[in-house]
Order: C-alpha cells, then sequence, then structure tokens
C-alpha cells in the first residue's frame, strides 16, 4: 500500500522512504554518511563561499561567493551529525557542489569542491531596518524529518533492488579495519595461474577514469567506492574511498606495488583453495 502511495512523487521524507524500502531512518542516514546515497534538504536562502583545492595548491582557493536556495544535497559528514543527532537539530554548514558548478569553473577530476555556507538566518532584528535593529544572523537548523530523499535515490533502495541493496548492507555492516577496496575486488576474482597483476590493475585505473571522484563506482566484490587518479604518481596510484572526496586529505592512496602485492597473495589463496579442493 505504501509503494502505491509513493509511486508519483518526485521526492520523499526519511520516514517515506524506510517504510518503502522496508529498513529504518537510521540505516538510510548510516549509508548517506558513508557515501553511498545523497540526500538533500531544502535550504533557504544561504550564501557562501566556493573552494577549491588539489595536489597543486596549498591552501583551498576561495572562488566565487554565491547564494543557493532550493534542494540540495547533503555531505556525508553532515548526514554522520544527524545520525548521532537523530531527531535533534543540527546546523547546515556546508553542501555538496554540483556538477554544473564544477564545469563553470572548468574543474577536473583532482580538483576538491567544498562549498562553506555562512549564516545567512535572520533570527533577530529588522530586515527593513539594517542598520539600526542590529540584525543577528545564524545556520539554517534541520532534524530528519526535513531530510529528503530523490526519487533515482529511493528507486536505488527499494528493497526490490536485491543485489545493489546486499552491497550496501555489506559496506555499512563490514567495519573491520584492515578491509580495501582493492582486496576485497581482487578476491571476487577469478585468478589462473598464467594471469599477471598488470591486466586487473588497468582496469582499476579504467574505473578511476570513469569516478574522477565524482561518481561512485560499483566495484565487483568491494561495493561503492570513489576513486581518483594519483596525479604526482605518474600513473602508478590511484586514490580510493568510500566517502566523496570533500578534501585534498580524504582517501586513500593505493600505489601499483601495493596492488601487485596484493594480487600476488590473492593469487597464491586461490591456487591453495584450488589444490585443496582437488585432493578432496
Amino acid at each position: 500500500m505504501i509503494k502505491k502511495l509513493l509511486s508519483g512523487k518526485k521526492r520523499f521524507t526519511l520516514s517515506e522512504c524506510a517504510q518503502g524500502c522496508d529498513c529504518t531512518e537510521k540505516d538510510i542516514l548510516q549509508f548517506a554518511s558513508e557515501g553511498n546515497i545523497y540526500l538533500q534538504a531544502n535550504l533557504a536562502y544561504t550564501e557562501g563561499d566556493l573552494y577549491v583545492t588539489n595536489d597543486s595548491i596549498d591552501t583551498p582557493k576561495e572562488l566565487k561567493q554565491r547564494s543557493w536556495k532550493g534542494y540540495q544535497t547533503l555531505t556525508p559528514n553532515f548526514c554522520e551529525k544527524l545520525l548521532r543527532n537523530f531527531d535533534k537539530e543540527v546546523s547546515i554548514t556546508s553542501i555538496v557542489a554540483t556538477q554544473e558548478e564544477r564545469e563553470e569553473f572548468n574543474l577536473d577530476y583532482n580538483d576538491t569542491v567544498e562549498i562553506s555556507l555562512d549564516p545567512s538566518i535572520i533570527v533577530s532584528g529588522d530586515p527593513l531596518d539594517p542598520l539600526g535593529s542590529n540584525i543577528q544572523k545564524d545556520y539554517q537548523y534541520i532534524t530528519t524529518k526535513d531530510v529528503w530523499v530523490s526519487r533515482e535515490e529511493y528507486e536505488r533502495l527499494r528493497s526490490e533492488n536485491e543485489g545493489e541493496m546486499e552491497q550496501l548492507v555489506k559496506i555499512s555492516t563490514n567495519k573491520e579495519t584492515t578491509r580495501t577496496f582493492h582486496t576485497d575486488y581482487l578476491a571476487s576474482q577469478a585468478i589462473a595461474e598464467s594471469d599477471k597483476p598488470l591486466a586487473f590493475w588497468r582496469k582499476i585505473k579504467q574505473l578511476a577514469g570513469e569516478s574522477r571522484g565524482e561518481t561512485r563506482i560499483n566495484v565487483e566484490g568491494a561495493g561503492y567506492v570513489y576513486l581518483k587518479y594519483a596525479k604526482s604518481a605518474e600513473g602508478n596510484a590511484v586514490w580510493y574511498s568510500w566517502h566523496k572526496f570533500e578534501h585534498s586529505e580524504d582517501g586513500t592512496l593505493l600505489k601499483k606495488s601495493t596492488f601487485d602485492e596484493a594480487f600476488r597473495l590473492e593469487k597464491k589463496k586461490q591456487k591453495m583453495s584450488k589444490s585443496k579442493k582437488s585432493q578432496r
């Protein structure tokens, strides 16, 4: 019944999404805090600054002061704050830059963009008399009841999409500190005796070119991850992160030498496994 009622909507509340996807609101916030789905808030007129960082910039470079209004994408860090302060008010201090904003400033995949918002909501004073009324401003505060899920994200989370849901649950529940996306990926591959690591490394670089640090890539065996080239490593390394790259220091650097060693160990492991099966 609930799914029929929601069928024509463009956006869904967190509660509606949880009911339609047979999960809890906290599950959805957990997924969002890990960068696996995008949540939105309806932003009142808010001013702020758009900054860019990359490997060649020591400090963030301010590109332009501008304003935002309407439905905007919340950062994973903000979703984590909502999760920790469930049902409490949390101030929106940053949002995710859109693809249009990246294109406007000719930014490439090595550039990390951060939108830092200013206190823009008038909480006291007379806006018609800004000089004489001592206007006080604050950030916009929202609770989980003010969080929205786009139809696209809702459809991805529906329980009918079992394969993708399993990937999200896997990422959410696997908290081992030793987990790396490349070992998970290699473990999902059938590695033959004649296989060399270069072909598998080229696949990782191909995925990094597709992701460019902006798009989540569903890596076989590892789930959703963000990838981008390591600009200073001459093609022999990539950056990966379970969260969207918001700062230049985000993510983990994967060198080709590290990947090759993981390949060697996985190949040996699979060879031993096949040998044991043949002896049974």
